[in-house]
């Protein structure tokens, strides 16, 4: 029950964030945007009551990726910097929680390359 209505706030929110987005309300986002991103850290609280390492990785990921979301509401560039270092780290973070439960084989890291060049390329 207390998934639904979590993920009941979370559409609500999320078309909230829509609305104000369209409507360039910077006041808006900044109500709407991080308490978003806290939903999904809860949502991640809900959901074990074991903490391994797999969960902690996350969790750490979901807190430094709700930083770079607030990071990322004001017009400034050492804040944009900021929200850009603490999503990589926080995606790094979830690299190390996937690598906790898989079994990597050559294959991943072929496609791992593979998707690393591509990104390269795009963005030079």
């Amino acid at each position: 029950m207390i998934l639904i209505t979590i993920y009941s706030i979370s559409i609500l929110l999320l078309l909230a964030l829509l609305v104000v987005k369209y409507g360039n309300s910077r006041m808006g986002e900044w109500c709407t945007k991080p308490t978003l991103s806290l939903m999904f850290i809860l949502v991640a609280f809900t959901q074990t009551t074991v903490w391994t390492e797999f969960h902690l990785f996350m969790v750490s990921g979901l807190v430094l990726c709700f930083a770079g979301d607030v990071c990322l509401i004001p017009d400034n560039k050492k804040m944009f910097m900021a929200g850009l270092i603490s999503f990589l780290t926080g995606h790094l973070l979830y690299v190390a929680a996937f690598y906790q439960i898989a079994s990597p084989n050559l294959f991943h890291g072929i496609a791992a390359g593979g998707i690393l060049l591509v990104n390269a390329a795009v963005l030079t």
